[in-house]
């Protein structure tokens, strides 16, 4: 009764006071506690019988040498002598936290000696002041308060008994519509959140949590983002608290309003990508350009490229691996927590992994393959790419090659090769830095050493596991690859594409570049004798910043020399080596020696910090073309020397060749100059050097430079722009798919047993009253429509066969395909490059197919022989002429009467096979022709009635206009 009086009506301080004042002692040292029925011990010496009023079975304690304290507590209930009966778990937890003031110690519980499940704890809301309880929890020890947390049972809201540690307060799982049957929730009062987390239930939004309501919310179909978002919101609070996250139960799921295909979609943390800006950024390059800044200026158009081939790349592993995305654009509702997202799992960008699967994924999927026809209702696919399977691999590669770049460029900094090696662009690897394999992929081999489809340079996919022996080898010339090919060695090729763009591919592959394997051969002869270009190489020399000596000559005749099965790198061996000393460089077979089967325009040789630059001016006589062709020359060595984008180079180029006076040969070189390659002359008729210190075109046909050429005259400067601009009048999107409709019914009623007729006499044009300004106008108008209406022929004539994002050349060609404005070049010398498989163009040649360069020229009425005719396209035409022994042929094709389709017919003129077919006129820029020597496709009748056309877009009939007055 004392003991009760002091709990609950005396201060606990004035106790202690009058203790310390009357017997200088503390009250736990006078305190007699019962330690039975009737004994008594010390306070300090006793033991506590209960946790949060739950009685501790005696078994489980650890013997300690002290007294345990008589149950129940408190007069009245040691009175009565009833342990059953019913008391109020608050009473009890009173009594805990008085005694232990008193200095009794709280029991020590073992482990292994107790039976877990077996006692019963109390609701939270019925232990009272939570401040009270937190006192009882906050005294107990290690081992006694792990029993309290797994040992004890605790009844959750479904009834059932449950641990502690296996209890959710039901207020963090507000979103969630329904408990997964695995989850056990409790209610836990306010003012007790502290008390509860102690005794193991979890009231905060932990990432496994987190994880987990985010499961069940998908499994339940929500498709709101708002529950993901609140509870992402719980989960960024509790990384702010400083809480270290824990392993993740399950895989969490997020709700996406923008998904890959359009649409919603639930998507695993693993397959979400939280970009990070440097990504998206790299994927969007024109975002960092200037206000001010032109595309030259700045060199863009380099980066800008790769953009759009690492965005694509990009699209195509989203699409084959089903990878959603979270960034400042896209899904921008979970932005702000990109942070918790990656803590939760979310990748940045790709791994090298995601995308050598993706690679592995769209090198086995159907639809990128041609189609070779049906057997038994099933699709047979060939062995070669499509178009649209070649972009989409050669764009994941891309995507792997900044991957790789992300991944090694800390070991590229330490390998010490140079800030250039360690550039992103890969126009800025030189052939050292592309051989150097251990620099560029250490550490990489284990990462890239899985399966990587490869792709050929003719569009073949080699899937199997890479060996050293018949391992494709890579070449970044299409001059070098073409004579590789022609000399039948043992060898395949990686595309071109791959070899150029992914050093970090082809070095962690180990695969061999034919640069660093071959030895070029140059010949010489006395017909093509060398003469200096003294202004040019003044001018190319300030331009590249090293001295340069610019040389003409009729022809460049190259030979290639290598070894298919040798098995060392040759870089380090003389060219005299490569060429005469097979054995000796470990190839038994012996050397393979081809000759370039087409005739370069110009040719770099890097000798030192000199260089030597030869044209073949052999054709190109007029100053504006020559003109062209240097700056071409110049551009592409500013390219590869200097790292810049295309139309950076371009412009550089166009600016220097502007300030050259003269393209003519002033002395003979060989005679008056003496170059650092004499030590590589092996006789008077033939020089060796290595191929990786060779620079050729980058493309295998004739090379031209647009705003540089002129027609017939000298150079002209006028501003050129990337693409063509479409001429004003051409009309709607509706207009123009009108157009399509008619041209390609003409084009049907032309192909209608029409095909190949004599053409119908016509007296031959001559320049007397003919207005040549009005001919040019007309030219100019009806021009893009004429070529429109050949692209409709070829697309019926040759169907597959004919692409026009391949074939097509002009920049007529986005009047009819806005988004295809790569590859485009008004200054080629023609418009379309066809095989003519069906021998519709050139008359018949055997079974041989040629190759057809042909420009189209049109006509707004009947055609009468004249027209136009550029400085490109006739020496377009005398390089064809050369060559037509190769399979080759120069044809114009005329499109009279575009005005009225009903009465439009085509005729083509074999230029290539008789240079007298045209009789030009240099000062008037004119053309004429014979029309009876042209071979006409077909002609509708102009005594046909007219049919009526109807414009599907407008919804209203359109008759066909009739032939303008000329």
């Amino acid at each position: 009764r004392d003991l009760q009086f002091l709990r609950t009506e005396a201060p606990w301080c004035d106790v202690e006071h009058e203790c310390a004042q009357l017997f200088q002692a503390s009250p736990g040292h006078l305190a007699l506690l019962p330690a039975g029925v009737s004994s008594w011990c010390p306070a300090t010496q006793a033991v506590l019988p209960t946790v949060l009023s739950v009685r501790i079975p005696h078994e489980s304690i650890v013997e300690t040498g002290g007294f345990m304290i008589g149950y129940p507590y408190g007069f009245e209930a040691r009175s009565c002598n009833c342990e059953d009966l019913s008391r109020l778990p608050a009473e009890d937890i009173a009594w805990e936290v008085f005694l232990l003031r008193l200095g009794c110690r709280a029991a020590t519980i073992e482990g292994s000696r107790s039976r877990a499940g077996s006692v019963i704890l109390p609701s939270l809301a019925d232990l009272g002041p939570g401040d009270a309880a937190q006192q009882v929890i906050d005294s107990l020890p290690a081992s006694t308060l792990a029993w309290l947390q797994q040992g004890t049972l605790l009844t959750a809201l479904s009834g059932c008994l449950v641990p502690p540690t296996g209890l959710i307060a039901s207020a963090v799982l507000g979103p969630l519509p329904s408990l997964p049957g695995f989850v056990e929730s409790v209610a836990v009062p306010a003012g007790k959140e502290e008390l509860a987390e102690s005794i193991g239930i979890r009231t905060r939004a932990s990432p496994d949590l987190c994880c987990l309501m985010m499961a069940s919310m998908a499994d339940c179909g929500l498709r709101r983002v708002g529950p993901y978002i609140e509870v992402l919101a719980k989960l960024q609070a509790e990384r702010a608290s400083g809480k270290v996250p824990v392993e993740k139960p399950c895989k969490p799921m997020l709700y996406l309003e923008d998904g890959a295909d359009g649409g919603h979609a639930y998507v695993s943390v693993e397959n979400l990508y939280v970009l990070t800006d440097d990504f998206a950024n790299r994927m969007d390059e024109t975002c960092k350009q200037g206000a001010g800044d032109s595309m030259e200026d700045t060199g863009m158009c380099s980066r800008v490229e790769d953009a759009v081939m690492l965005k694509e790349g990009f699209g195509h592993l989203r699409r084959l691996l089903g990878r959603e995305v979270v960034s400042r654009t896209t899904n921008t509702v979970y932005w702000s927590f990109a942070p918790e997202l990656a803590a939760l799992g979310c990748p940045r960008q790709p791994s090298v992994a995601d995308c050598v699967r993706a690679l592995q994924v769209a090198a086995s999927h159907q639809d990128n393959f041609h189609l070779l026809g049906a057997c038994t209702g099933k699709k047979q696919t060939g062995e070669l790419l499509n178009d649209r399977g070649l972009q989409a691999l050669l764009s994941l590669y891309c995507l792997l090659e900044d991957v790789l770049c992300c991944e090694d460029s800390n070991q590229i900094h330490g390998a010490n090769v140079g800030p250039q090696h360690a550039a992103r662009n890969y126009k800025h690897w030189s052939w050292e830095h592309r051989v150097n394999r251990q620099a560029c992929n250490e550490g990489l081999a284990g990462t890239c050493n899985l399966c990587i489809p490869l792709v050929t340079w003719e569009g073949r996919v080699i899937q199997e596991t890479i060996v050293e022996a018949v391992a494709p080898w890579a070449c970044r010339s299409i001059w070098l690859l073409d004579a590789a090919l022609a000399s039948s060695a043992p060898v395949s090729f990686i595309h071109l594409e791959i070899a150029e763009r992914c050093p970090r591919i082809v070095a962690a592959l180990g695969l061999r570049y034919l640069e660093t394997q071959a030895a070029i051969q140059w010949h010489q002869s006395n017909n093509n004798p060398e003469h200096e270009l003294l202004e040019v190489s003044q001018a190319i020399s300030k331009a590249l910043g090293q001295p340069v000596t610019a040389v003409s000559c009729n022809w460049i005749a190259l030979d290639v020399i290598f070894y298919p099965h040798a098995q060392q790198q040759q870089q380090d061996h003389s060219p005299h080596q490569l060429a005469h000393a097979p054995f000796e460089m470990g190839d038994p077979c012996g050397r393979v020696q081809m000759r370039f089967r087409t005739q370069p325009p110009f040719a770099f040789l890097q000798a030192g910090d000199a260089g030597v630059l030869a044209l073949a001016l052999r054709f190109v006589e007029e100053p504006a073309a020559r003109a062209a062709l240097v700056a071409a020359a110049l551009a592409r060595l500013l390219e590869e020397g200097q790292g810049l984008g295309r139309m950076a180079a371009e412009a550089s180029a166009r600016s220097t060749c502007e300030g050259i006076r003269s393209f003519a040969s002033q002395r003979l070189w060989e005679q008056t100059s003496q170059m650092p390659l004499e030590a590589e002359f092996s006789g008077a008729g033939s020089r060796l050097f290595h191929a990786t210190r060779l620079v050729l075109p980058a493309g295998d046909g004739e090379v031209s430079l647009p705003g540089l050429t002129g027609s017939f005259g000298g150079v002209e400067d006028y501003e050129d722009a990337e693409f063509h601009v479409p001429l004003a009048g051409t009309g709607s999107v509706a207009d123009r798919r009108a157009d399509d409709e008619r041209f390609r019914l003409m084009v049907d009623n032309l192909l209608a047993g029409k095909q190949n007729l004599s053409a119908g006499g016509r007296p031959l044009g001559s320049s007397v009253n003919v207005d040549v300004a009005a001919l040019k106008e007309q030219q100019r108008r009806v021009g893009e429509r004429a070529e429109h209406i050949y692209h409709c022929f070829l697309q019926r004539a040759y169907g597959e066969e004919y692409s026009p994002r391949r074939d097509w050349v002009s920049s007529a060609r986005c009047r009819v395909f806005p988004q295809l404005r790569q590859g485009l070049d008004d200054a080629a010398g023609f418009d379309f490059l066809v095989v003519d498989t069906a021998q519709l163009i050139v008359p018949s040649r055997g079974s041989r197919s040629t190759r057809c360069f042909i420009e189209v020229k049109g006509c707004a009425g009947a055609f009468n022989g004249n027209f136009c005719l550029s400085a490109n396209e006739q020496r377009k035409r005398d390089q064809v002429s050369a060559s037509k022994g190769e399979g080759r042929a120069y044809v114009i094709a005329v499109v009279e009467s575009v005005d009225d389709v009903t009465a439009c017919s085509i005729r083509h003129f074999v230029w290539s096979d008789d240079a007298s077919l045209l009789r030009l006129e240099p000062d008037s820029f004119l053309a004429f022709v014979n029309p009876s020597r042209g071979t006409k496709v077909g002609c509708v009748s102009s005594q046909q009635p007219n049919r009526t056309l109807q414009d599907r877009e407008r919804g209203q009939e359109v008759s066909s206009p009739s032939p303008p007055q000329q």
